[in-house]
């Protein structure tokens, strides 16, 4: 009569074997990390190299990075991967030399044979179990495969510790990059100063919000890259300049000394830079004052302003045209449109006094987009020339000292000469 497997031993059979079974996975993982670790050390290397190709920020991470993966696959590996307890038992067995004990025992269990010696079987290997220990399976590490490893290792070690060409790359792109961070503070206080001021009018001052906003985005997007940077700001620029109109100079030249005429023909001190502000206001005075003023008074007054609108035709036409009106109603004897017509020159002075306040605006703008400009230009080459005068110098200074050497050279022989014919000369004689 046959007895049925007592379930007890192969319990303890299971608690023994997991230390082992544990050993065993560890093992693996070893094994698997000294055949693999030549290809995560030749990636890293390759990395490395295209390094020296291309400027790639924080080239030393991302050479360590296949490192990393390579170990959290090995470090899975160990973890995750399966080790079933009768796989465990067999390779127990072998590597111990215990003849199949331990997985004859786990065999029997698992198929549930009803054999007289299975029960005795399991018993051995329980007591058999209790003496092993996991110090008992040694660590296996190939060694052919570390071998290979130590050439891609050595070669990524170069390529990080030599001095890297791309560097200077970099550190000028880090430079440039700074640079457009400040540009754009800049940028961002001229654009609240503009949006500020009441003298702009509306179309104007959205006009150049919205360069200025499309470039601080543009460079705001930039990496670094001088070249994108500064093409940028120069389309910024060309955007700037059209909005310039090239009259201003010549109207504001030309307002101004219909000022300092005015003042002279009222008997006021001129003033040297007379204001659109203070023309305004001496036309809308004299409009107020022509009832006041004799005959002849306002023949003298209609010459002038006819004499002033020719020479400001070219310049101004609006405001020449206001003036010819003002000139022609009072040669008439008009007064009352001749006061219109100065109105109306008043009031195209206030707008050529608003074009001049949106031009200086402008101006401004494209001004501080040029500094903007030319500070990305400059920016990061600094330290390369202050590098290149430091290498000259040292060139040469060492030219000198050779010069030098090369000087004392040619005396020390120069004075060995006389000295060897006056010795020469006794024993000729």
């Amino acid at each position: 009569m046959t007895q049925a497997i007592n379930p007890l031993p192969y319990q303890v059979l299971r608690r023994h074997l997991r230390p082992l079974s544990i050993k065993l996975r560890i093992n693996d993982g070893l094994v698997l990390a000294g055949r693999t670790l030549w290809l995560a050390l030749t990636v890293g290397a390759l990395v490395a190299a295209a390094g020296w190709i291309t400027p790639i920020p924080h080239l030393v991470w991302w050479s360590l990075m296949p490192l990393v993966i390579w170990l959290v696959g090995i470090v899975g590996f160990v973890l995750l991967k399966p080790l079933p307890l009768r796989r465990a038992a067999q390779r127990i067995d072998l590597l111990l030399n215990l003849r199949e004990r331990l997985s004859t025992a786990i065999e029997l269990h698992e198929t549930g044979a009803d054999t007289p010696l299975a029960p005795y079987q399991q018993a051995d290997a329980g007591a058999l179990v209790r003496q092993l220990h996991p110090r008992q399976i040694r660590f296996t590490i190939p060694r052919r495969p570390l071998l290979w490893a130590l050439l891609p290792a050595l070669a990524m070690l170069a390529l990080l510790t030599l001095p890297n060409p791309m560097d200077r790359i970099l550190a000028e792109r880090a430079a440039v990059a700074e640079m457009i961070e400040e540009v754009n503070q800049q940028l961002a206080a001229l654009e609240e100063e503009l949006a500020n001021r009441q003298d702009l009018t509306p179309e104007q001052r959205e006009e150049l919000q919205q360069i200025l906003r499309q470039l601080q985005e543009e460079l705001a997007r930039n990496p670094g890259d001088r070249q994108e940077a500064l093409a940028d700001i120069a389309q910024a620029e060309m955007r700037l300049r059209q909005q310039l109109d090239p009259q201003t100079d010549l109207r504001q030249a030309a307002l101004e000394q219909l000022s300092r005429r005015l003042e002279q023909l009222s008997n006021n001190q001129t003033t040297p830079r007379p204001t659109l502000d203070q023309l305004r206001q001496q036309l809308a005075s004299l409009a107020d004052s022509l009832n006041q003023m004799s005959a002849a008074e306002r023949e003298a007054l209609a010459q002038e302003l006819a004499q002033q609108a020719a020479q400001l035709a070219a310049a101004d036409p609006a405001t020449a045209q206001a003036l010819q009106d003002a000139a022609q109603a009072l040669e008439r004897g008009d007064t009352q449109a001749a006061a219109q017509a100065l109105q109306q020159a008043s009031q195209q002075v206030a707008n050529a006094q608003n074009a001049a306040a949106d031009q200086q605006a402008v101006q401004q703008t494209l001004a501080n987009t040029q500094a903007a400009r030319q500070q990305i230009a400059q920016a990061g080459q600094q330290g390369q020339g202050q590098q290149a005068q430091q290498g000259e110098g040292q060139q040469a200074q060492a030219g000198q000292n050779q010069q030098g050497q090369g000087q004392n050279q040619q005396g020390q022989g120069q004075q060995g000469q006389p000295g060897q014919g006056q010795q020469g000369q006794p024993g000729q004689g």
